[in-house]
């Protein structure tokens, strides 16, 4: 699993400056807005974006070199909840415009088909990323089990008490 695990940080192995964070780069400029919290917070996301794709070139050394480490946990959470947190301040930063979407029709952005920095290939609709984003704290195993799997097997926490172990499932406390 932890190969599996290092393997979804492929995609935060992109060059500086692509990917989710390149949105969010474009929206800001786009805008025009010159709020210093704002711009701190974009600062806060484009940090956090590098230490994850550094994270995410050191876990493919490692997996190449044989020794999958604790880092796949680390990255299959941080890459699905920064982008949420990436498309929240897009769709925060347009506003009311925030809250309007282009079409109805199904189409799932792509949001590392952007360029470098914003200012290139294909830009997508960053409501509809945002309404996305939502799905990779899901796919692969929910957020809620990342934290419980590196709190057991990285930091050698005690599992949760399971007191319906040996219960059906209609018999247990769902209350």
């Amino acid at each position: 699993l932890m190969n599996e695990r290092a393997h979804n940080g492929d995609s935060a192995k992109k060059p500086k400056g692509f990917g989710p964070i390149a949105h969010a780069v474009r929206t800001w400029r786009e805008s025009g807005s010159t709020d210093p919290v704002k711009r701190d917070l974009l600062m806060q996301l484009w940090s956090e974006a590098e230490v994850i794709r550094l994270t995410a070139l050191r876990a493919d050394t490692t997996r190449k070199a044989g020794v999958p480490g604790p880092e796949g946990s680390v990255l299959k959470l941080a890459i699905g909840i920064l982008p949420q947190r990436i498309m929240d301040f897009c769709v925060g930063i347009k506003g009311a415009d925030g809250m309007l979407i282009s079409t109805y029709e199904f189409h799932q952005p792509d949001v590392m088909a952007e360029d470098r920095m914003g200012d290139g290939t294909e830009k997508i609709d960053v409501v509809k990323a945002f309404l996305n984003a939502r799905s990779n704290t899901i796919g692969g195993g929910t957020t809620e089990m990342q934290r419980n799997t590196i709190g057991e097997r990285v930091l050698g926490l005690p599992p949760e008490p399971k007191v319906d172990r040996d219960r059906p499932w209609n018999e247990t406390n769902r209350g």
